[in-house]
């Protein structure tokens, strides 16, 4: 019956795509039911913040909407790992109604699947979850009660280098008990985007997504503008939408906000300070004001760490929109074709906050997209299907009454496990992938379990694990080795021992030093240890038959690791050891 019931919703599709290809820009603009903003939420699937202190969802009186049957452009980035995702309702605060995200072209995280958000009902009212890239290979879902609160606010140790960006530190689950794993340093790589790993708020319990890389965002995909809709509009019978008011992805940077009660990015002009006083929150001021961790502005300082005033510079760029209104983003996208910023566009760069799909096909040139067909069409309009399926079992899973995870006696977890159905946004693993299409290698700090295994660590990495630490604002990170900066392993981190007792000198050093008589030899035989041995008749005799080349060679090699010159890279004959033997008894002191 499912199979059937798709069949008719696709062939339905298909009719509506028909009709999307004469669709246009212009015309949306000048309907009087559509309204594309040039500002709002940013979807889920391109870009959502690492919260460290996870909230429940945004909850709202009012029922959303039926969701809006959309069709995607004819125009998408080029790739085998590029998909549409659609989008879905989210609440507009100024106007208490509304709004639609619309879909993206996304190039997905390698080795991810899309679990979907949806709006779930509570008492009479209605209450948003967030999706979440989940790996690919995920068949159970573990929801834990909510983690404790961070013991760091930020880096706590030097950079190894300007190339390493701070991971923050969070909780994981170790024999069924949080324990905290630090922060870490970790080498920035070029076009690639650490996602940290951090907890979601759901009905049910809290998820652990683990960290994944994921493309930076230049290389995500296509955002397009959100849409406020006149609901008689969009009620009509067999209506259906089309985004392709593409949003510059400058304003990521530029102008960028963060909503940690809505679980959201936001974009454009949010400068006013009533918006503060909501819970916006500037992308360059979350760490300070939130003691939050913010990947996007990370990443994006890493990427400007040659420039020293850069941070400066967003501060100032900061101040200025908000003390000038009128050089402030447009806000909807007819306001921005009108130009009303042309007076202030030599004062401040990034005006072209949003184009026509067709003007931003053509004028990226680092780009290349290729043309959806209408049977392509078809089998997304089938998985938008699929899509809103997937959200709807979700929404059954995570809503059952009495069924949370909770603490139990001495500290320990409850954790409820759910097996749930794929998703069908799927994207390649790391191995399909190949070129600057494929992930680095996973770079990331060590769980407890796997610290406690390893017995092989430096006193800074055992640090976290003594008690008395406890008691220290922030824990010491488990630094990576330098030697793994371009190549790092699976957990990130140099497993090798100290090499304090190691010598300098290589593996062919076979000989082992006495440990009590090198302390006391080493600081009064080292600078008289030559002339004292030639006093000696044999070993005199021994010198002088030996060519002068290896009398010059065999110190240099031996003073470093031990006095003694009996002791060479070559194990000594019988006759020398019984030689040295007797030496050694006479050079003791009694």
């Amino acid at each position: 019956m499912k199979i059937n019931h798709l069949s008719i919703l696709s062939s339905i599709c298909w009719v509506i795509a028909l009709t999307a290809l004469i669709t246009s820009t212009s015309s949306q603009a000048s309907e009087k039911g559509v309204e594309e903003l040039t500002r709002g939420p940013v979807h889920e699937a391109f870009a959502a913040y690492a919260s460290q202190d996870p909230e429940p969802g945004v909850m709202v009186q009012i029922a959303p909407p039926s969701p809006i049957e959309e069709v995607p452009p004819d125009q998408r980035p080029s790739g085998d790992n590029v998909s549409w995702i659609p989008g879905y309702w989210g609440w507009d605060d100024e106007a208490t109604d509304f709004l639609w995200i619309s879909g993206i072209w996304r190039n997905m995280p390698p080795g991810r699947q899309w679990i979907p958000g949806y709006w779930g009902e509570v008492e009479n009212k209605w209450q948003w979850t967030s999706g979440y890239w989940a790996d690919s290979q995920l068949k159970e879902v573990s929801y834990y009660p909510k983690p404790p609160r961070l013991i760091e606010s930020g880096p706590n140790v030097e950079a190894p280098s300007r190339n390493h960006i701070w991971v923050s530190g969070n909780w994981v689950d170790h024999e069924n008990r949080f324990a905290w794993r630090p922060g870490y340093w970790q080498a920035g790589q070029q076009n690639w985007f650490w996602s940290p790993a951090h907890y979601q708020w759901t009905p049910r319990g809290y998820v652990f997504i683990d960290g994944y890389w994921d493309y930076d965002i230049p290389l995500r995909g296509v955002v397009f503008a959100p849409v406020r809709f006149n609901h008689e509009y969009y009620n009509r019978p067999n209506y259906s939408y089309t985004p392709l008011v593409v949003i510059a992805l400058n304003v990521f940077a530029d102008h960028l906000f963060i909503r940690p009660k809505y679980g959201h990015y936001y974009f454009g002009d949010y400068y006013e300070p009533k918006y503060q006083s909501d819970g916006f929150v500037a992308s360059l001021s979350y760490r300070s004001s939130w003691g939050g961790y913010d990947p996007l502005y990370a990443q994006d300082r890493w990427r400007n760490r040659d420039d020293r005033d850069w941070a400066k510079g967003r501060r100032d760029d900061f101040e200025y929109y908000r003390n000038h209104k009128g050089a402030r983003p447009s806000r909807t996208w007819e306001a921005l074709q009108a130009g009303s910023h042309v007076q202030q566009k030599n004062k401040k760069r990034n005006y072209e906050y949003a184009q026509a799909l067709p003007q931003y096909v053509n004028g990226e040139k680092d780009k290349r997209f290729q043309t959806v067909n209408l049977q392509d069409r078809k089998k997304i309009s089938e998985q938008n299907q699929e899509v809103r399926v997937s959200a709807k079992e979700r929404s059954q899973l995570e809503n059952r009454e009495a069924d949370e995870a909770t603490h139990g006696p001495d500290n320990k977890i409850n954790v409820k496990r759910q097996k749930f159905t794929r998703t069908p946004i799927i994207a390649k693993s790391p191995a399909q992938l190949s070129g600057d299409q494929a992930p680095p290698n996973r770079y990331e700090n060590q769980t407890p379990t796997e610290r406690d295994k390893n017995k092989k660590f430096s006193d800074r990495n055992q640090d976290p694990e003594n008690k008395d630490s406890a008691d220290k604002k922030q824990l010491r990170p488990e630094l990576p080795s330098t030697k793994q900066t371009d190549h790092p392993d699976k957990t990130g981190m140099d497993l090798k021992p100290s090499s304090k007792k190691e010598p300098k000198q290589g593996s062919e050093q076979k000989p082992k030093p006495e440990p009590k008589q090198e302390p006391k030899q080493e600081p009064k035989q080292e600078p008289k240890q030559e002339p004292k041995q030639e006093s000696h008749p044999q070993r005199k005799q021994e010198r002088k038959q030996q060519p002068k080349r290896e009398s010059k060679q065999e110190p240099k090699q031996v003073q470093p690791s031990d006095p003694r010159p009996a002791l060479g890279d070559k194990p000594p004959s019988p006759k020398e050891e019984g030689k040295d033997k007797g030496h050694k008894d006479k050079s003791k002191p009694k």
